[in-house]
């Protein structure tokens, strides 16, 4: 085995697979795209990942819609698949311990485009918050079909909402949604604004989020083994010692299981465009009534 260590993967279902070669071959892999929670849950000591998972993005669109909005009514719509299950858990769980727990799961297949039963039992259950975890090409026209449906809750979702096809989709139902989001791609600070001139020189596009955080993961590794050597458990204890990484995409801080904890922001569609705001402070938890 001449790697010294390696970036992956982008399907979930492959990053499972790859940890076991990691543990296999004692191999150092920095992930850069699964935000599956359980990917660390196994705690193999030869993966980090470098950006925020699904906990993050759940816990905070619990706040967003508990606490924030003070809705209370909420319905999921999310895809019948590993990504769909493991990645709304964490929202599900945390809505509960705020003491709204959501009214109704309900799912779709991959490929679905007319979601007519899911939408009349959203419109009986009558929320004032919908969620979806999906993809765009399910969750856009599910948006729409609600919103021609009459239903008139609020429509929130994670980073995949953020995305064109959304919109596209989605069409006037896109208005006003809510995405939990990585960090504000808008932002001017030098280190990601240089990082965008030079990438889009070289590519002819500007880059997305995965792009950014592929590249401070390069950085990351190439910066231990410079450290370390060419030997794979030198570089190991390199990437497990480091507790912060400033990047291009920001500052990354890390648990014990190597995972970037780092907070995170939101997005809402706004007049054509998706703008950034950073994530509303915890309220204060209330005195108990005498």
């Amino acid at each position: 085995n001449n790697v010294l260590a390696f970036i992956g993967t982008i399907d979930g279902d492959a990053t499972h697979v790859a940890l076991r070669v990691v543990l296999k071959t004692e191999t150092f892999m920095v992930n850069c795209s699964d935000p599956d929670p359980s990917l660390t849950e196994t705690q193999i000591p030869w993966l980090l990942r470098n950006f925020p998972d699904n906990r993050q993005q759940g816990y905070l669109l619990a706040r967003l819609i508990v606490e924030d909005q003070h809705l209370n009514k909420i319905v999921v719509l999310r895809g019948n698949s590993r990504p769909g299950r493991m990645g709304v858990r964490p929202f599900v769980d945390a809505v509960r311990r705020l003491g709204h727990p959501v009214l109704q799961e309900i799912n779709f297949q991959d490929g679905d485009r007319t979601f007519d039963i899911q939408v009349a039992v959203i419109k009986q259950a009558a929320p004032d918050a919908v969620v979806f975890w999906g993809n765009p090409a399910e969750t856009g026209p599910a948006a729409a079909q609600l919103r021609a449906a009459g239903v008139k809750a609020a429509f929130f979702g994670f980073d995949r909402l953020v995305d064109p096809d959304f919109v596209q989709l989605a069409g006037p139902a896109a208005d006003g949604a809510t995405a939990a989001y990585f960090f504000d791609p808008d932002k001017t600070d030098p280190a990601w604004t240089n990082f965008v001139a030079r990438f889009q020189k070289h590519y002819g596009v500007k880059p997305d989020i995965y792009a950014g955080y592929g590249y401070d993961g390069a950085q990351m590794l190439v910066a231990a083994i410079q450290k370390a050597g060419p030997n794979r458990y030198r570089i190991h204890d390199q990437m497990t010692a480091m507790d912060e990484y400033n990047g291009v995409t920001g500052c990354m801080r890390f648990d014990g299981r190597w995972d970037n904890i780092a907070p995170i922001v939101y997005a809402q569609y706004q007049q054509g465009r998706w703008r950034y705001f950073p994530a509303p402070k915890s309220q204060p938890a209330k005195a108990p009534t005498q």
